[in-house]
């Protein structure tokens, strides 16, 4: 207490920047006691709760009793949240999160591509709210996160390799685009031997058809190269260093270009030219091998075997199954 009888607070500087120290001593010296205890406390108890929000957090999903880990990554810059979110039984690592907000209390974000959202309360060092997805809708509350999580890959093919590897580019002249991808051939290969080229499934998708840090194509790659079998694999319009494509592009686009794959490899003289289509790719594969008589064989891994429409309808009814919908 100073000898004029009011009371000297000492601040944490370490927490408060010079200007905001000044503004704080402007404030002190206009406000009665009381008021400026009861500022002072709820300054600090934000303050207190937005660092503590900051970091990892981990919460379990029931999903008809099975317990499904979810890992909420929280970052602060400035007055705006960041957020990544892990989903370890999935293999799933660092998936950005579109929209993350910590207001008074309340955590919210959204991840759009996955359909999923979250709102919850931040009180007693847990946040404990509702998760979403779609129509599915199920309690989740987050306590800190202790587990580093670190995706194993072992089967990830690592340099240096037994057999030779090129990274190429052509041109795909009907729709004027550009593809980037990699050729990966045993040595002293002869090109009567056959060379494999992988298509993706659907989304945009790198030359390894890479997911949550899984590259199955290379992988695939790396095995047909030991076996005598040659590949190419490509990079989606607008992924790596493939051009962006229209904005509107179809399968039969993305055809297109596994055409002008077909047509590359017969300018660079192979001869048994196949193709090895996955998901929407086992789509594609046929519609090429259709058109191009240089196509000698096709491989389709999880192709649909109905049409597109039929495909989509029992894709949802699936979904909405696993999330607990009735089947009103």
């Amino acid at each position: 207490m100073l000898k004029n009888g009011s009371i000297l607070l000492v601040l944490p500087l370490l927490f408060l920047s010079q200007k905001l120290f000044q503004k704080f001593l402007s404030i002190f010296n206009s406000m009665k006691l009381t008021t400026l205890l009861a500022a002072f406390s709820l300054f600090f108890i934000q303050l207190i709760n937005a660092q503590n929000i900051v970091g990892s957090w981990k919460g379990d999903i029931d999903v008809q009793g099975m317990k499904l880990p979810f890992i909420l990554n929280i970052k602060k810059d400035g007055n705006s949240y960041s957020s990544t979110v892990d989903s370890p039984k999935q293999g799933a690592k660092d998936i950005p999160v579109d929209k993350t907000d910590f207001t008074d209390g309340e955590l919210s974000f959204e991840q759009q591509a996955l359909g999923v959202s979250y709102k919850g309360k931040f009180s007693n060092g847990k946040i404990e709210g509702t998760f979403r997805q779609g129509n599915f809708s199920v309690p989740l509350t987050f306590i800190p996160n202790t587990e580093n999580f670190v995706i194993n890959r072992p089967q990830t093919p690592k340099p240096p390799f037994n057999y030779d590897t090129e990274d190429i580019t052509f041109q795909n002249p009907k729709d004027k685009n550009t593809l980037a991808g990699t050729i990966s051939q045993p040595k002293n290969f002869d090109k009567n031997q056959p060379v494999v080229i992988l298509i993706t499934g659907s989304g945009s998708q790198n030359r390894d058809e890479e997911i949550f840090e899984h590259k199955p194509f290379a992988v695939i790659a790396d095995y047909f190269a030991k076996q005598g079998i040659a590949t190419l694999r490509i990079d989606d319009r607008g992924i790596g260093g493939s051009s962006q494509g229209s904005g509107n592009d179809t399968t039969y686009n993305f055809s297109t270009d596994i055409n002008s794959a077909v047509d590359y490899l017969m300018s660079k003289g192979y001869k048994n030219i196949g193709l090895l289509g996955h998901s929407e790719g086992g789509m594609i594969a046929p519609m090429v091998a259709a058109g191009n008589k240089n196509v000698k064989f096709t491989v389709l891994m999880a192709a649909p075997g109905t049409s597109i429409d039929q495909l989509l309808v029992q894709q949802n009814y699936l979904a909405g199954k696993l999330m607990g919908q009735s089947e009103a």
